[in-house]
């Protein structure tokens, strides 16, 4: 079958052009893997391979819409029209790929929401660049674009896609297109793809060189928040939002000790969709929680509390870290910036507990 074998040939390809995209931000930023094993190291292949294929079900949306157009009309195919396209994304993707690894190497992250503010600003985004090595960055991008195209030059141009008018191309096609937005979703469960799929050490530098280059811009500019109209979201006048924050801030430390204990054992509990209306002594409508009363009744219950945001991700957040939910995005769909936040892990660590989670 024509389709399904210049398909893998594709996909292929494209993984293995990735792990160079890898290899090279790796190479370009061998200061930031001093000291770690070898063996470590080499995971960041293994641990970006669902996010290499994602990216790479999205560059093979065109090649397969040609190849189901050319069966659907009966044309013959031309090596020249993917040809021309891979060469076009061999030149992106290594452009996006060099310029990650000066970015990391420079402001210690990845293309970000933040770098594409700067897009906005030409003059300013000249300036910061101004002290990068132009010249190198060059050289390593056309190194990369001369070895990938001739690779698939030798590998898959050569071998022509032979077009023989089949219904059952067609077929194929169509299941192929299937299998394509699963590999793009990152598979069929619940959570889409995202950057921490590809995280697996306490090492940035390994999650960081973990996450396909080109995926990561791509996250980024089709989520990217910078430019929502704050005006949305002024509800009253900024001198009197102000005063009334003010307000609610002690004029002294009104802290007050109420364990018989200097330091006692702390648990944590997360509950999901846990609503005041079913807590008896909070509602005093409803005895559905039983176990629950009989804590509040041995301890302290804070019965004007408020949540943070609307969604369980914003939530998680507030209370590991203290984080205020944001209204239009979540910081933890931003990796970068979720592991430079506090932690109520690392606090207490520095109060001298330990835990386990």
């Amino acid at each position: 079958m024509g389709v399904l074998k210049t398909y893998f040939r594709l996909f292929i390809y494209w993984m293995l052009w990735f792990a160079l995209c890898r290899l090279v931000f790796a190479l370009y930023s061998y200061k930031a893997f001093a000291g770690i094993p070898l063996s470590e190291s080499i995971k960041i292949f293994i641990h970006g391979l669902r996010i290499d294929a994602s990216i790479t079900g999205y560059l093979l949306i065109v090649p397969l819409l040609y190849l189901f157009i050319i069966n659907i009309f009966k044309r013959r195919y031309k090596s020249q029209v993917v040809k021309w396209y891979t060469l076009a994304l061999l030149i992106l993707t290594a452009f996006i790929s060099v310029a990650d690894a000066e970015l990391y190497r420079k402001w210690g992250s990845k293309v970000n929401g933040q770098v594409l503010v700067y897009f906005s600003h030409p003059k300013e985004m000249m300036l910061s660049s101004a002290s990068s090595p132009v010249i190198l960055i060059l050289g390593i991008i056309v190194l990369m674009v001369i070895a990938g195209y001739f690779s698939y030059k030798k590998f898959i141009d050569k071998k022509q896609f032979e077009n023989k008018y089949r219904f059952t191309e067609i077929g194929v096609t169509v299941i192929l297109f299937s299998f394509n937005f699963l590999m793009i979703r990152g598979g069929t469960g619940v959570s889409v793809i995202n950057q921490s799929m590809a995280y697996f050490s306490n090492k940035e530098i390994l999650n960081t060189a973990s996450v396909n280059s080109t995926w990561n811009a791509l996250y980024y500019a089709s989520n990217n928040s910078a430019f929502v109209n704050e005006k949305l979201y002024l509800v009253m006048p900024r001198q009197e939002a102000g005063s009334l924050f003010n307000s609610l801030k002690p004029s002294r430390d009104t802290t007050i000790s109420i364990f018989n204990v200097s330091k006692p054992n702390i648990v944590v509990i997360m509950l999901e969709s846990w609503t005041a209306s079913a807590i008896n002594s909070i509602s005093g409508i409803n005895n559905l929680t039983p176990g629950f009363d009989a804590l509040v009744n041995e301890g302290l219950l804070f019965d004007s509390t408020y949540s943070s945001g609307n969604r369980t991700e914003k939530g998680l957040v507030a209370i590991l870290s203290g984080f205020p939910a944001q209204p239009v995005t979540s910081i933890i769909t931003e990796p970068d910036k979720t592991a430079r936040l506090p932690a109520l892990s690392s606090d207490l660590k520095k109060a001298g507990y330990s835990t386990a989670f």
